[in-house]
């Protein structure tokens, strides 16, 4: 099984704007699966969360990208604008 079940792909200023809302949404969002389906495995891969200080963040995201089945991208205009979430889309709809 993939180490992570959802990618999520936001512009890292929404959540600094908004006081940590796409983290906490993410929480929510794992507890509520787990919740709902018993499964306590479900990870939700979040840049902050995953990528260790020192860690190759491309690989990094790349990787989780690659393996995970479910994206949860969170559309702003800062997202759109965004050359990171564009390739984070492109990268998992190729793969699609």
């Amino acid at each position: 099984m993939a180490e992570f079940n959802g990618f999520l792909s936001y512009a890292g200023l929404d959540n600094k704007y908004e006081d940590g809302a796409v983290s906490a949404f993410r929480e929510r969002l794992e507890a509520a699966v787990r919740q709902w389906t018993g499964r306590r495995d479900f990870q939700i891969f979040q840049d902050t969360k995953d990528i260790q200080w020192g860690e190759k963040w491309r690989d990094k995201l790349r990787s989780a990208l690659k393996d995970t089945f479910l994206l949860i991208p969170i559309m702003t205009p800062l997202y759109f604008m965004s050359e990171p979430c564009r390739e984070e889309w492109e990268l998992f709809v190729q793969r699609e």
